[in-house]
């Protein structure tokens, strides 16, 4: 059972932060509930996401399962949206995001099974029907992961992985019209079958991994949709994007578990530094965060015990300006340089 303890303070504390301090719910002196949605039990609010000075967010009542809910932090202006799941089945809004006077969002009316949604909260339709029948398209679902690719907005487009009945999941757009939501480009690595687990802006262009190990970067078209170079070999999987300055950083996995980070400009990605570990070690690269110019990030040792049995052994924290020799661990104030793995 989950614990909703925290959810009215959280939802609180989120609200503040995402209305500002001059809205009426900060306005009033000390925390109080803006409106009792489930009063047999917590409404579970979650999802939130600012929108056209209102902040969106999934809750249930009790009625009608968890559904869209908006509100202006007043109780009169806090409002469920539309039943999308008729009775008491929940739609399961996700993926919510803003764009320009809509908000596009995931969710499951019964019939069409998951689909991109808009709202301004007063009109709420589906977007475009991609997949046809009961099940939906699946956005962001990778079939060999169980995760989901957020979608990401880059000015007035939206990108996100969906599937059709001819094609398998790949990289669509959408500026919140039927008209408008479209497929990008059916596979740019050729032969392969897509699997796009990541979608990240650097300098106003998408860029999206495949397959956990190639870097595509797109403008939007076919034509603009290409595979980003790279001047290293034995990759094995990528799995962080970070942005720092005018720096596009890549973490990932290379020559046995060997923690790496390339950086590129969208041209040519290059090698950094595979950071050093012992013989029977590996490292992850995690929790990347830029200050200044610099990125931060934890390594993660590994210890091997067998190849499906790699054991967390330690975490430090590191940091890098994009050079080799500026690639440093970070311990108790002092910088300590470490050389190269070249095993």
């Amino acid at each position: 059972m989950k614990d909703l303890s925290m959810k009215p303070v959280r939802f609180l504390l989120t609200l503040t932060f995402l209305l500002g301090v001059n809205s009426p719910l900060v306005a009033q002196a000390g925390p109080t509930m803006i409106l009792d949605i489930h009063s047999a039990g917590g409404s579970d609010p979650d999802n939130l996401t600012p929108c056209k000075d209102l902040l969106f967010f999934s809750a249930t009542d009790g009625e009608h399962g968890t559904e869209l809910w908006f509100t202006d932090g007043t109780t009169d202006q806090t409002k469920f949206v539309l039943d999308i799941y008729p009775g008491t089945e929940s739609s399961e809004p996700e993926q919510l995001i803003c764009l320009d006077d809509w908000l596009l969002f995931v969710a499951n009316d019964g019939m069409h099974g998951k689909e991109l949604w808009r709202t301004n909260g007063e009109v709420s339709e589906i977007v475009k029907d991609i997949h046809p029948g009961e099940n939906g398209f699946d956005i962001g679902l990778n079939d060999d992961e169980p995760r989901f690719t957020p979608m990401k907005r880059i000015e007035s487009t939206v990108y996100f992985v969906a599937t059709d009945i001819v094609h398998g999941l790949e990289l669509w757009k959408s500026d919140g019209t039927p008209q408008g939501t479209a497929q990008v480009d059916d596979d740019p690595l050729g032969s392969y079958i897509s699997r796009i687990t990541l979608l990240h802006e650097f300098d106003g262009r998408l860029y999206a991994v495949y397959n956990w190990k190639f870097l595509v970067q797109s403008d939007g078209t076919a034509e603009g949709t290409l595979k980003v170079p790279i001047n290293y070999t034995n990759q094995d999987q990528i799995y962080g994007l970070h942005t720092v300055s005018d720096q596009l950083f890549v973490a990932g996995l290379f020559r046995l578990r060997r923690g790496t980070i390339f950086k590129t400009n969208g041209e040519l990605m290059t090698r950094v530094l595979t950071l050093p570990v012992g013989r029977w070690h590996g490292a992850e690269i995690s929790d990347m965060t830029a200050v200044g110019d610099l990125l931060y990030f934890k390594r993660t040792l590994l210890e091997y015990h067998s190849a499906d049995d790699w054991a967390t052994a330690g975490s430090e924290l590191w940091r890098s300006d994009g050079t080799s020799d500026g690639t440093v661990r970070v311990t108790e104030g002092v910088n300590e340089v470490f050389g190269e793995y070249e095993g």
